[in-house]
């Protein structure tokens, strides 16, 4: 990734976008592998910790059942209601800049719930997470079925 400067730009700004989405009071929700965050430096799950309790109500930390993840839900999903009130979703199916994997097919997903090939992306990943975990996401997804 070193020699990448495009995938290190990324992924050094990532930390900026993310602290500046969830001051506009939007909901993260970190899902990893159980055992994901022990892969951390010990500065790293520091910083983690650290952007728990800045961000009490916009962080959720939501450790999975599972060793690794589905290669098909590795990505990022991002629900938003536009100014009249509709909800949108755009989600990203690709490695993460820590696990490159160049001959990986990438996803991407833009457009309204409604729509069903959206609408099925933003189910299943969600589906996805609440079998590996304990927590109803359910709640969520208000106004979004």
């Amino acid at each position: 990734m070193q020699e990448d400067p495009r995938r290190l730009y990324t992924v050094m700004k990532r930390p900026e976008i993310i602290r500046d989405y969830m001051d506009k009071g939007a909901l993260l929700i970190a899902a990893y592998p159980q055992l994901g965050l022990h892969k951390r430096t010990a500065e790293q799950q520091a910083i983690f910790q650290e952007t728990k309790e800045c961000y009490p109500d916009h962080l959720m930390d939501l450790p999975l059942n599972c060793a690794e993840m589905q290669k098909d839900m590795v990505g990022a999903t991002y629900l938003f209601r536009t100014k009249a009130g509709d909800w949108m979703a755009f989600g990203i199916m690709a490695s993460q800049a820590n696990a490159p994997d160049d001959g990986k097919v990438w996803g991407m997903w833009f457009g309204s719930i409604g729509d069903p090939l959206i609408y099925s992306r933003v189910h299943s990943v969600f589906d996805y997470l609440h079998t590996l975990q304990s927590k109803d996401l359910s709640s969520l997804l208000f106004g979004v079925n």
